[in-house]
C-alpha cells in the first residue's frame, strides 16, 4: 500500500555498530579484523569502526572556541 513503510533489517546493517563497540571496549584489533572478515587490520579500521561521541569531543570544543571567538566589529560605511 502506498503511505506504508516497511522497515527491514538485516543483521549486517549493525556490523559497524557492533565492531565499534568490541573496539572501544578493548578487543584487539586483529581480533576485529578476523570477526570482520577481512584479511588486513586496517581495512577494519577504516570501515567498520566509527568514533563515538567521546572520540568526536576535541573537535567539537575547537569549533566552540571558534565560534565563541571575538571577532572585530566593521564599521558601517
Amino acid at each position: 500500500m502506498l503511505g506504508q513503510v516497511q522497515a527491514s533489517f538485516r543483521l549486517y546493517d549493525a556490523r559497524a555498530s557492533c565492531l565499534t563497540y568490541l573496539a572501544n571496549s578493548g578487543v584487539p584489533d586483529h581480533i576485529l579484523a578476523r570477526w570482520a572478515g577481512h584479511a588486513n587490520v586496517k581495512t577494519t579500521k577504516t570501515w567498520c569502526v566509527k568514533p563515538d561521541v567521546e572520540d568526536l569531543r576535541p573537535a567539537a570544543e575547537a569549533w566552540g572556541g571558534l565560534a565563541s571567538a571575538a571577532t572585530p566589529s566593521r564599521e558601517k560605511l
